[in-house]
């Protein structure tokens, strides 16, 4: 039975990823210290719809997660565990770092100390591209498009890391390429853009379209826009 190591395993991806993977028959092991609201509810439904393997651990310890990888040797790994709002890392960013940058060296340094034929999948960010700001935006009826016509951004697009998160996931991102350069490790990169659905706890720092569907659920308008007020000192994309 092939294996898959899936790290933030009770979040929203890495949840929604070990379902996934159980139901092809994999063997599922998910490491998470569940510091992020929502996670046990997220460990208690994956208990009720599937055997996989809950171990409690931190991603910048890195002995515990070495130890950890090589005893189960897994076929993946699917690195999602870490800290996720850019206004958390202007608040933090020693704590950013220690947990994107950091945590994800740990990954790598894991896969190669023990020699490790593993896979290892980077759930990376938009951010790593910086606000894009020779790309200017205009109004079409009620969405925002490109004024140059393109229809989105690429990976060819040039990365220009802003904020602390942009620099903790940029960096990881990057090390990520260059481990597979180097060592020879079978890494990739997904650059994630605003994603949502099952089992995401959006909240008005990460999270946005799950937290629009929350706040006007419990119609929490004038909340937010106080809190969008508050938040114009920080670099929102």
């Amino acid at each position: 039975m092939k294996k898959i190591f899936i790290t933030g395993g009770a979040g929203f991806i890495g949840s929604n990823a070990a379902h996934y993977f159980f139901k092809k028959k994999w063997q599922v092991y998910i490491f998470d210290n569940l510091s992020r609201k929502g996670t046990i509810f997220n460990i208690k439904w994956l208990k009720k719809e599937t055997n996989v393997r809950f171990i409690r651990g931190d991603i910048r310890k890195f002995k515990e997660l070495s130890k950890t990888l090589s005893n189960i040797n897994p076929n993946v790994i699917i690195h999602c565990a870490g800290q996720v709002a850019v206004t958390t890392s202007f608040l933090n960013p020693r704590e950013d770092f220690e947990i994107n940058a950091l945590g994800n060296l740990n990954v790598l340094e894991s896969i190669r100390v023990n020699k490790l034929k593993s896979t290892v999948i980077y759930t990376s960010t938009n951010k790593v591209y910086g606000n894009l700001g020779s790309n200017k935006v205009k109004i079409d009826k009620n969405r925002y498009i490109y004024k140059n016509n393109i229809k989105g951004i690429d990976e060819e697009n040039k990365t220009d890391f802003h904020s602390p998160y942009g620099c903790s996931k940029g960096a990881a991102d990057q090390y990520v390429r260059d481990y597979s350069r180097m060592y020879g490790i079978n890494g990739y990169v997904l650059r994630q853009s605003c994603i949502y659905g099952p089992n995401q706890f959006g909240i008005e720092d990460q999270g946005w379209l799950a937290w629009f569907v929350i706040a006007s659920i419990l119609e929490k308008k004038n909340y937010y826009i106080r809190r969008w007020q508050a938040s114009k000192r920080f670099i929102i994309y």
